[in-house]
């Protein structure tokens, strides 16, 4: 599932990273700035790093699908009842995300800067061939502490998505 949702997914995370380092004030000229980079290096480019990001979300999804399905799991067996509260759901699903965004972010720091890097290289700097390439020099140029860059927000941004999401999804599937 992973692999097909990544051939929509892929473009639009490269169009989001590369809106985020451009240093253009004004969203049009951003816009722009990508339109022409397409227009000049084909769509192909927009696909930069499929294969890394499948090896970031593939992981990320299945073991947060894993720790939810757990999570679920203990409060059935606590309330000894195929039912499981609302609030087991959240509590399962941010536990379950927060603990697939705590493994997985090296993948996804590595994918990121994979797919930007071309933005801050010079001449003189290596550039990254791909996913262990890019893990290798980032542990051997920056230490370990860089694969967990953004940690924090990574986890306040999904642990609530996902409580959000799921609780809304199990409501909604029980009622219809």
């Amino acid at each position: 599932a992973e692999a097909v949702s990544c051939i929509f997914w892929v473009p639009h995370d490269v169009m989001k990273e590369r809106l985020q380092i451009i240093r253009e004030v004004n969203p049009n000229g951003a816009l722009k700035q990508i339109l022409k980079s397409i227009k000049e290096k084909g769509i192909k480019q927009l696909y930069k790093g499929y294969w890394v990001t499948l090896g970031s979300f593939g992981p990320q999804s299945a073991l947060y699908f894993l720790f939810y399905e757990q999570g679920k799991g203990l409060f059935r067996q606590f309330y000894d009842s195929e039912e499981v509260p609302y609030w087991g759901v959240m509590t399962s699903a941010m536990g379950g995300q927060g603990a697939a965004a705590i493994l997985t972010t090296p993948f996804d720091v590595v994918k990121t800067r994979f797919q930007v890097q071309r933005r801050f290289t010079t001449q003189t700097e290596e550039l990254y061939k791909g996913f262990f390439d890019g893990m290798t020099k980032m542990i051997r140029n920056e230490g370990y502490t860089s694969l967990f860059k953004g940690l924090p927000a990574r986890v306040a941004y999904n642990a609530p998505n996902a409580a959000i999401i799921m609780t809304l999804f199990e409501f909604y599937k029980s009622h219809l």
